[in-house]
């Protein structure tokens, strides 16, 4: 694992951006498209590029976007790997989009439970 201070963190396409935290993947998944050759990696695949600064980066962002937009992660690798547990970059991130448009100063503290019942409501725990 390596970390890199990024200049970027949100990549349109086709009307849709995507956000990729991390570079690379730890699981070894052998059908795995991200390791294709056409995504240019300097690195090998298995060494985790972190964008270190990525929350920052993407709270910016979020600044200077004046209308409503789709926001996907978890592209290009796991965005849930092993390292994200102590870095918590995926987590403070998702705490930005969610916060983002929302003045009301009670709506954090109830972050994990909105997240909560999104798993509960996507995965049927």
């Amino acid at each position: 694992m390596h970390f890199v201070d990024a200049k970027g963190i949100l990549t349109k396409n086709n009307g849709f951006y995507g956000m990729n935290i991390y570079r690379g993947c730890t699981h070894g998944c052998i059908y795995c498209d991200s390791r294709s050759r056409c995504y240019h990696f300097t690195h090998l695949f298995e060494d985790v590029e972190v964008k270190q600064n990525a929350p920052e980066l993407l709270d910016a962002a979020l600044k200077s976007k004046k209308n409503k937009f789709m926001i996907g992660t978890g592209a290009m690798s796991d965005p849930y790997m092993h390292c994200e547990e102590q870095l918590r970059l995926t987590r403070r991130c998702l705490e930005i989009i969610l916060t983002a448009r929302n003045k009301n100063r009670l709506f954090p503290g109830h972050i994990t439970f909105i997240m909560g019942c999104a798993l509960f409501l996507f995965f049927g725990f």
